[in-house]
């Protein structure tokens, strides 16, 4: 009977000694950790479109494209749908002719089809090292008398240049005739690096335009947990040299796919040194780090020991965050070493643990967070 008291004790103090070793260890893992670098790229999801002009027949269009009604903000459209690969863009155009001609309306743009050479889940069209050759999409704009009416698009645009062209017919059934534009556009994107010490919470980002020069930014970000392993960035903000701040208008989330994080990111104004207008807002945000979740001092974990009712063991239940490395280590007295006697990866948050006889009774067990 005594010795089944004293077992009940033991287990008690051991919960209570496990408790404060883990608080201890956690905090030491953390402030042991190597600090890491990632490569960072940002790319705007808007394109800039050039005012075109044509002749034919002796005759002379004007086309305007712009993301909104207001006819004063022109040369962006804006992707169609909220999302990470966009397969349309939208607008609205102005097309201006002779004979007092100028009729306005909705455009509605397709992208290429969606490609990833390099496989880096980045479409291939808003990338600046990989070429765009001669490649057709569809679309349509609406025309007073035709309703919704088809376009045909035909995008080129060399290797290591933001600047492309874009080819536009528009069979246009109010002025009976098919009129062929050559638009100029632009992609948007930033590359740079990031550099974090694990558990920190934070990391310093650096980012220039690609291909330069233009406006360097840089700042200290912030990280948070997200749910199933993503990892959000709170007050997004990157400042300039002129003192211009290119901030988030809501927290970006990133989650892993492959070997990077990646998520959308919506800011006031993604491009405030070139226009006064609040546009090209939307940006696709990469961190090519798998480990980047890392970066996130994570909740210290938490163990459980109970007595096993199979034999004389414990069982040990190591509750932690979902997809984090933990090591279980073992002191068999004072003054000994600590061992490790498991690695242990929680997919779920939750990973249990036999201890056999021998290894039960006066001993000492700690887990820590591995980096």
């Amino acid at each position: 009977m005594k010795a089944k008291c004293f077992a009940i004790d033991c287990a008690r103090l051991l919960t209570w000694v496990i408790a404060l070793l883990v608080a201890s260890k956690f905090w030491m893992s953390v402030q042991g950790a190597e600090r890491r670098y990632a490569q960072v790229e940002m790319h705007c999801l808007s394109i800039h479109v050039s005012r075109s002009e044509t002749v034919q027949f002796d005759q002379e269009y004007n086309l305007f494209l712009r993301a909104d009604p207001d006819p004063k903000v022109i040369g962006e459209l804006r992707p169609a749908t909220v999302t990470e690969n966009p397969t349309s863009l939208s607008g609205y155009y102005r097309l201006v002719g002779p004979d007092y001609i100028d009729q306005t309306g909705e455009f509605v743009l397709d992208l290429p089809p969606f490609a990833d050479a390099n496989t880096n889940g980045i479409d291939d069209f808003f990338e600046v090292t990989i070429p765009l050759a001669a490649v057709q999409s569809g679309g349509s704009f609406y025309d007073p008398r035709g309703g919704p009416t088809k376009i045909i698009a035909t995008w080129t645009r060399p290797a290591n240049s933001a600047l492309g062209n874009v080819e536009f017919q528009m069979a246009s059934r109010a002025l009976h005739l098919t009129i062929t534009f050559q638009v100029q556009f632009r992609i948007l994107v930033r590359t740079g690096s990031l550099s974090y010490t694990p558990g920190r919470n934070d990391a310093v980002m650096q980012m220039e335009e690609l291909p330069g020069p233009g406006v360097d930014l840089s700042g200290t970000v912030r990280f948070a947990q997200g749910p199933q392993g993503a990892v959000t960035m709170p007050g997004f903000k990157l400042m300039s040299p002129p003192g211009t701040p290119l901030e988030s208008a809501s927290d970006p989330m990133l989650t892993m796919t492959g070997n990077r994080f990646s998520g959308l990111v919506q800011f006031f104004d993604g491009d405030p040194w070139q226009t006064q207008e609040f546009d090209y807002t939307l940006w696709k945000l990469t961190v090519f780090d798998p480990r980047l979740a890392e970066a996130v001092s994570p909740a210290p974990p938490r163990l459980q020991i109970t007595k096993s009712q199979s034999d004389a063991g414990f069982v040990l239940v190591i509750t932690g965050e979902p997809n984090r490395n933990y090591a279980l280590e073992r002191k068999g007295e004072i003054g000994s070493g600590w061992v490790r006697i498991s690695t242990v990866s929680t997919l779920s948050g939750v990973e249990t643990i036999h201890l056999d006889p021998d290894r039960s009774g006066s001993a000492f067990y700690r887990v820590t967070v591995i980096y």
